[in-house]
């Protein structure tokens, strides 16, 4: 897993885990950036990181309510954040994040 992809989920861990620790206006942008994905994959990051009223799951039970398998699923999740790290927005809104943290 590359850099970008690690600091997206680091960001979207704790985003899941403490709201509080990000401005609304993040976690606003959060919400609407990952609508680039398809529906069933931003599904699967909400569950994961547990965002947007989701509880976060692990990966095994996100894969075995889908019946994949739980390599297929992380597969699927880092395909979804590579998506994101590379689309103008999330660079924008890496800097947002970089300028709240000053």
């Amino acid at each position: 897993m590359d850099e970008l992809i690690a600091e997206l989920r680091t960001f979207l861990e704790r985003l899941g885990a403490r709201p509080e620790s990000v401005s609304h206006r993040m976690e606003h942008y959060i919400e609407h950036l990952l609508r680039i994905l398809p529906p069933e994959q931003e599904e699967i990051v909400h569950r994961r990181f547990g965002l947007f009223g989701h509880n976060a799951e692990a990966t095994d039970a996100i894969a075995k309510s889908l019946g994949r398998s739980a390599e297929q699923t992380e597969a699927d999740i880092n395909v979804s954040l590579r998506r994101i790290t590379v689309s103008p927005e999330w660079q924008m809104i890496r800097q947002f994040a970089s300028e709240e943290k000053n």
